[in-house]
């Protein structure tokens, strides 16, 4: 009887180890990086694509974020093969704190106060790049500008319209009932930059 138990409790031992082992070896790895030696990079750290939502339940496209050590990116992908749902102009807004998002008195964002702006003519702030294709649109945000770093959290609003829809990129309705439908998504900036 003793010899049996020993087996049954060596063998427990054996599977516990095996079983910890995989756990172990399945998890992602942090990647030192030597533009920043405290922190690491994270080996799954890259970008991030959230749907580009058209009148609610179009899917339009993708909006993808990602960032380097000194910038943010947003992309507007129009992946619709719809003609009318082209951008026109979009509207953006990031920030550390959702709340300094610009909004009404019920809570739905101000999209003509945001920040970033563009259309075929014009574009905010000054300089900024007009959107000359209408499928496909990159802004790039300093995050000095937005105060952001290694491991912030970052929230978008993105907002586009075409000739026939208003778009909103997936994530976290600003009104969860009653209201408009306007989205904001979540981003962790990467340690030493993300790779599109």
């Amino acid at each position: 009887m003793k010899k049996s138990h020993y087996f049954i409790t060596k063998a427990a031992v054996v599977i516990a180890a095996i079983l910890l082992s995989m756990i172990v070896g399945s998890c992602k790895k942090d990647i030192s990086d030597p533009s920043l030696p405290k922190h690491t990079l994270k080996s799954d750290c890259g970008q991030s694509s959230y749907t580009l939502w058209a009148g609610q339940n179009i899917n339009a496209g993708n909006l993808l974020v990602w960032n380097d050590e000194t910038n943010l990116y947003i992309e507007y992908q129009i992946t619709s093969t719809d003609p009318n749902l082209a951008l026109n102009e979009l509207h953006l807004w990031a920030g550390k704190d959702i709340n300094e998002c610009p909004d009404n008195n019920n809570g739905n964002p101000k999209v003509g106060q945001f920040p970033y702006y563009a259309n075929p003519t014009s574009s905010t702030p000054a300089g900024y790049p007009y959107l000359t294709n209408s499928l496909d649109y990159t802004l790039t945000i300093p995050l000095n500008d937005i105060q952001a770093s290694c491991e912030d959290i970052v929230y978008v609003a993105a907002h586009g319209k075409s000739t026939t829809e208003t778009m909103w990129g997936a994530g976290t309705r600003f009104v969860p009932s009653g209201g408009n439908w306007a989205t904001y998504s979540t981003y962790t900036i990467c340690c030493g930059g993300a790779t599109k």
